[in-house]
């Protein structure tokens, strides 16, 4: 009924508008008149770009990027315990980061390394990320590990590997998008992919620390 209304008035408009330029216009008044009708006419016909794209539903993540499914297989189920709960845990709801955990591990203590739980998981649209959890040597403190080149992938480095062998919580992630490479590589993930451009630039990290904070609350 108001498309209905809106339909009305905007071709009321019109008709009185050309009947103005008729009866009292001037040529150059008339011309922009008309031009001012066509202009009106096309937004009404073809709404922009933004109007016709589908929205994503940025809290819809039961079906992940065929792209982050195809790095990030899902790993085995874990026994019941934190680790495990916590991957049961729905984190969509945070402010402007919607995330969720694709599977959790529990990895047993080797040498230096600490008993954690591997948390690996996505915010979307495409940051893929990995948060490492000492379960019992916890020190409270939180290190996150950057990436390098146009990254594009998730995997542990020298820096991480130190801080978990020192009982930080460790996370990393890459960089917002699949695809790239640490050494030379492209960026052919960036053509006509705004949102993956500012995921790489800024947002990617800030959205992790953001995640990693709430998870890391939830599980101890």
């Amino acid at each position: 009924m108001f498309d209905k209304q809106v339909n009305w008035m905007r071709e009321s408009f019109l008709i009185y508008l050309r009947q103005l330029a008729q009866q009292w216009c001037g040529w150059r008044l008339r011309l922009w008149l008309i031009g001012f009708a066509v202009a009106l006419l096309s937004i009404s016909l073809f709404p922009t770009a933004s109007a016709r794209s589908p929205q994503i539903n940025r809290h819809d993540l039961s079906n992940p990027p065929a792209p982050l499914l195809a790095q990030f297989p899902l790993l085995a189920p874990v026994a019941p315990g934190p680790c495990g709960t916590l991957g049961q845990q729905d984190f969509s709801g945070i402010p402007d980061a919607p995330a969720a955990i694709f599977a959790t591990q529990l990895v047993k203590a080797t040498g230096n390394t600490p008993e954690y739980c591997q948390v690996k998981g996505y915010i979307t649209p495409q940051i893929q990320f990995e948060l490492q959890l000492p379960t019992h040597t916890w020190n409270g403190r939180y290190m996150q590990v950057g990436c390098g080149g146009y990254c594009g992938s998730v995997m542990a480095s020298p820096d991480s590997n130190t801080a978990l062998d020192r009982n930080f919580a460790v996370a990393f992630d890459n960089s917002g998008h699949v695809g790239g490479g640490m050494k030379g590589g492209d960026a052919i993930w960036a053509l006509d992919a705004p949102q993956l451009r500012r995921d790489f630039g800024y947002r990617s990290e800030h959205l992790m620390a953001i995640v990693a904070r709430a998870m890391i609350q939830s599980f101890y």
